[in-house]
């Protein structure tokens, strides 16, 4: 008869007007009326937002440092820089006119310390890259310094070849220990770079 009870083997009764709670646990519905399936895929959802920050943020931070990178790399190929000339140049240059202006003869003091100076602070300042340059920079430097300062303040003693090749030769002696000063304190500046270099790492 529609709508008899039928009971069932286990000693439950069950009805067409209950026949849902009769369900497995697998396809009945899941509380607040939303599918599990659904929830599930809610929560990776939420997942993925919440990492998305991350990840951009580690990506930005890779791409910085890439951009770190490349600049440093770029600044290391460099062998010139407008520092570095300007120090290895224009400090003997003002020296050699101090002495001629103070009279301290030729290849004195004045030029001593600024070459030793700014040959210095050219290998301090320039890449490893430059160095090739720096290094044996002083001895035509000096010369050339030591040359045009004499020249245009004693020119009427070096007319004729004779007292030009005399005075040449005057020059390259005068300024011969200048040059060994400032290749020295170059030197020493690149020794001191690469053991700082070698050990900063390990710091």
């Amino acid at each position: 008869m529609a709508g008899q009870r039928v009971r069932a083997p286990e000693g439950g009764a069950t009805g067409r007007g209950t026949a849902g709670h009769g369900r497995p646990p697998a396809q009945r519905r899941a509380p607040e009326g939303q599918p599990a399936g659904h929830r599930a895929a809610g929560h990776r959802e939420e997942d993925r937002r919440a990492a998305a920050p991350q990840q951009g943020g580690r990506a930005q931070q890779r791409r910085a440092d890439a951009r770190r990178t490349a600049r440093g790399g770029a600044a290391q190929a460099r062998p010139f820089s407008g520092t570095a000339l300007l120090l290895a140049v224009g400090l003997p240059v003002l020296g050699g006119l101090a002495d001629q202006l103070l009279g301290l003869g030729m290849a004195g003091w004045g030029l001593l310390l600024c070459s030793v100076l700014g040959t210095a602070g050219a290998a301090w300042t320039c890449s490893r890259a430059g160095w090739w340059w720096v290094l044996p920079a002083p001895p035509p430097i000096v010369l050339l310094v030591t040359a045009a300062t004499a020249y245009l303040a004693h020119s009427d003693d070096y007319k004729g070849s004779k007292k030009l090749a005399t005075g040449a030769a005057k020059w390259a002696i005068q300024g011969f220990p200048v040059m060994l000063y400032a290749m020295g304190a170059a030197l020493l500046v690149i020794l001191v770079r690469t053991v700082r270099d070698r050990r900063s790492p390990r710091g």
